[in-house]
């Protein structure tokens, strides 16, 4: 028997991905997500199209996925509600989401290239399946 679920996706997660990139200053930008999959040699990243982080890799073409380490748990945590989009969205504000410019810094978050129990790889875009708000 074949049955039909709904919705017609099933997820189960993935390990978190914090996917760091460039915003339009030149200022880092760095943001947890749990949508990678690699694929061979591609890595497939799914972005929620009104976030920062998808505008500057749709700008720039590139990004630095960091894999964390168990150790790094907490320090992830404090990223979970941060934007780096000002002023923050209102579909953002309303999820409790505040401005954070410097999410390495305050947050004691390391870019993961210095050294933290952290893997690092970079990334350039090759091409963007459209929008899809």
């Amino acid at each position: 028997m074949v049955r039909t679920i709904d919705p017609a996706i099933l997820y189960f997660g993935t390990p978190v991905v914090l996917i760091s990139t460039l915003n339009e200053d030149g200022s880092p930008n760095l943001a947890p997500m749990s949508s990678a999959w690699w694929l061979g040699r591609r890595c497939m990243l799914g972005l929620g199209a009104r976030s920062k982080t998808p505008q500057n890799l749709i700008r720039t073409g590139e990004c630095v996925l960091n894999l964390p380490s168990n150790n790094l748990v907490e320090m992830v945590n404090r990223l979970a509600l941060t934007t780096g989009s000002d002023p923050v969205p209102p579909h953002k504000a309303q999820k409790g989401y505040r401005l954070e410019r410097d999410k390495f810094g305050p947050l004691q978050i390391y870019d993961s290239r210095f050294g933290n129990g952290s893997r690092a790889t970079g990334a350039r875009m090759s091409r963007s399946a459209g929008s899809h708000a």
